[in-house]
């Protein structure tokens, strides 16, 4: 899913969007650019599972009081044109990460928000990181 690079102009929004929708599966699908992000939520449900966010300009999810759950998924080359925001965007709500693979994203934080106040939570096990931003 997604489109590639246009010549003369850039995309201005994600690639998948979903909002208050309950029960979503992302189940092996390549996610790329030049989408400014792979997947945009809010108030949702969301298992992503297999599959592969890469090339977005900016950031690979921003979640917006959602409950997000990520499992086997390769992350990589997002925040090619450096714009140094968190890979994920996470609003409220919750973040599980397994078993996921983190590779050459540029951007200069794993997570984040607008501000600290506003993060939600964040879990992760079995996940390898090489040559990130935020190493």
């Amino acid at each position: 899913l997604g489109h590639d690079v246009p010549s003369e102009a850039g995309c201005s929004s994600g690639v998948l969007y979903f909002s208050q929708s309950t029960g979503v599966q992302v189940l092996s699908c390549d996610i790329y650019g030049c989408g400014v992000t792979g997947i945009s939520t809010y108030a949702s449900d969301l298992t992503v599972q297999n599959s592969i966010i890469r090339d977005c300009s900016y950031d690979i999810a921003e979640l917006s009081s959602s409950t997000s759950k990520f499992v086997g998924c390769t992350f990589s080359g997002n925040d090619y044109q450096g714009y140094s925001a968190p890979a994920f965007l996470v609003y409220k709500g919750s973040v599980t990460l397994d078993s996921c693979t983190f590779k050459d994203n540029k951007n200069n934080k794993l997570y984040g928000s607008w501000d600290d106040s506003t993060v939600g939570t964040w879990t992760e096990s079995n996940c390898t990181y090489t040559g990130n931003g935020w190493q």
